[in-house]
């Protein structure tokens, strides 16, 4: 088995974040919306899949990790690429709302997923929570266990901490919500 991939300098988003513990609105909003745009790809058909036509697949793990800087250097010259399709599933002969296998890591899955019955738009809450990690440093639902996090999950209800939204703006914050 041979693969080839593009070289991606700057590393994962993640460690990005990580050396900068979050990220203001601007430098946020310039990555959600490379996010936003692979996504709309996936989900439109814009991607060759094996087949010979033009499938819409849904990503189901969305999450920071998943999205490589094209280059090292300053965060406006660069480029998102999404990766990691392993969880990758063309829903565009399947009806809304009937999938059923729960795919992705947890942290980031929608409770549309746990509930095993969910759709393309799973994505959309993986970003949301990719977003809220981006502009705070922080997971919008924690938990020490599984069944605890699920349920913090599924229940949808989240804190935007002052000490760590303090910088961001309202309309970033209506947005997550």
């Amino acid at each position: 088995l041979y693969m080839l991939l593009e070289l991606c300098p700057g590393g994962d988003l993640f460690s990005r974040l990580d050396e900068e513990r979050h990220f203001d609105d601007d430098t946020s909003r310039f990555y959600i919306s490379q996010c936003v745009l692979g996504l709309e790809a996936l989900h439109r058909g814009s991607v060759r899949g094996p087949t010979s036509g033009r499938d819409m697949y849904l990503h189901r793990d969305i999450k920071p990790e998943n999205f490589m800087l094209a280059d090292p250097g300053p965060i406006e010259r660069t480029t998102l690429k999404l990766l990691d399709f392993g969880c990758a599933k063309d829903f565009s002969k399947i009806s809304p709302g009937t999938m059923s296998t729960p795919v992705g890591t947890s942290t980031y899955m929608a409770p549309q997923v746990y509930a095993r019955k969910y759709d393309h738009t799973c994505d959309c809450w993986s970003l949301g929570v990719t977003m809220y990690l981006l502009l705070s440093g922080g997971q919008p639902f924690e938990a020490d266990t599984d069944e605890e996090l699920l349920k913090k999950i599924q229940s949808g209800k989240f804190e935007f901490p002052a000490e760590n939204f303090k910088h961001v703006s309202e309309d970033a914050i209506n947005l997550i919500k």
